[in-house]
């Protein structure tokens, strides 16, 4: 007997409250004694990220309970030796990201977007921390980033619609929840750029039936605006 999926859209906004209580509740551990001692920047690395990653893979493992309990099986969760190509591809979307959202940062006399875990970065710099915000950038983010967009996301919109239409809504939500405290062109520039990227990997996730090619392109998206972060 097949086993009813009933996971849906809605978890996927379940999982955003989860996360963000994640983060709250690391950043409540910056108050404990002893931890109060470190820098906002630190607690972010140290805290704030690890406890909203935590709760997002928690809430993602409860779940896949309501479908056939693996992450492989019900959003697609693998990686593939075989797209490894997928690192040295980013340079390519990287760049076409960039003159895409181009118009608006000249226009805004703003930065390139990034993602807030990168934008952390401008003021933490010892090895330590740059290790961490490695780990946070390259593998977690892109792995659970994946599993909730194109994992749970895309196939909920797949199973309701067409998959232009699954394609297109997963990737303007995925800029509008990256969209960072700018406003103006370029809060804009962000949304139209991580919007045109969230589409790249919806249409990667669609095309494979894996989130392996999404999350090696998303981690080599991100290895690539934090060297050039680091580089400034």
């Amino acid at each position: 007997m097949e086993t009813r999926i009933r996971w849906g859209i809605g978890d996927f906004f379940w999982i955003l409250l989860a996360q963000n209580l994640g983060g709250i509740a690391g950043f409540l551990l910056w108050y404990l004694p002893g931890l109060r001692e470190l820098s906002s920047e630190a607690a972010d690395v140290f805290l704030v990220n690890p406890s909203f990653f935590l709760a997002t893979g928690g809430a993602l493992i409860l779940v896949a309970r309501k479908g056939r309990r693996s992450l492989r099986v019900d959003f697609g969760l693998e990686l593939r030796l075989r797209d490894w190509t997928a690192v040295p591809a980013a340079i390519g979307w990287f760049i076409v990201i960039a003159l895409l959202t181009l118009p608006f940062t000249l226009l805004a006399d703003v930065d390139e977007p990034a993602q807030d875990i990168l934008r952390t970065l401008d003021d933490t710099r010892s090895t330590v921390r740059i290790v961490g915000m490695f780990a946070m950038a390259v593998v977690m983010a892109p792995v659970l980033e994946e599993l909730m967009f194109r994992g749970l996301l895309l196939r909920s919109l797949l199973r309701r619609g067409k998959p232009h239409t699954a394609i297109a809504a997963s990737g303007l939500v995925f800029g509008l929840l990256h969209l960072p405290g700018a406003s103006g062109l370029g809060a804009a520039g962000t949304v139209v750029g991580l919007s045109a990227l969230g589409m790249i990997f919806s249409m990667q996730a669609v095309k494979t039936g894996s989130l392996s090619r999404p999350i090696v392109t998303h981690a080599g998206f991100n290895l690539i605006g934090l060297g050039l972060t680091l580089a400034a």
